[in-house]
Order: structure tokens, then C-alpha cells, then sequence
């Protein structure tokens, strides 16, 4: 039995096997669909809308860069 200043905050059988993980079924759940919405929400804060309403996915500099052969170059590159 698990206590916080006396009051009962968890219970479990007393487990004396090699280290393992005893999770409760309502946490992992709970974790598992915390973690389905971020990935979603990873996902569609990857793409923006266009006027017309229609999703245009964000891309990074570094991949038009790649695509077109351009380099680019700082101030500080120019002075050396």
C-alpha cells in the first residue's frame, strides 16, 4: 500500500521478481492516448492552409536548398 501524508494514494501485491515495471492499466492507458493526440497534433501543426483552404505542408529551408543546389551564405562567411 502506497500512503501520502496517511491518506491511501495506490495498492498493488508485493512483487519479488527481478526489476520490473507495475503499471496500472488506467495510466497506460491514459499515456497511450496522451500520446496518439501529440503525435496528431505534431502532425497537423506540420501543414498550414493555403487561401483556397486546401492543406500545404511546411517543408525546411534546408530541403529547397538541397533541391535547387543553393548555398547560403552569412556575413560572417563573406568577411573570411
Amino acid at each position: 500500500m502506497l500512503r501520502c501524508d496517511g491518506e491511501v494514494i495506490g495498492e498493488h501485491a508485493r512483487s519479488w521478481v527481478a526489476p520490473q515495471t507495475i503499471a496500472d492499466p488506467f495510466h497506460v492507458a491514459t499515456a497511450r492516448g496522451l500520446h496518439r493526440f501529440f503525435q496528431q497534433q505534431k502532425h497537423l501543426a506540420s501543414f498550414r492552409h493555403h487561401a483556397d483552404g486546401h492543406p500545404v505542408q511546411l517543408r525546411a529551408v534546408n530541403d529547397y536548398a538541397a533541391l535547387f543546389s543553393v548555398t547560403f551564405h552569412t556575413h560572417e562567411q563573406e568577411g573570411a
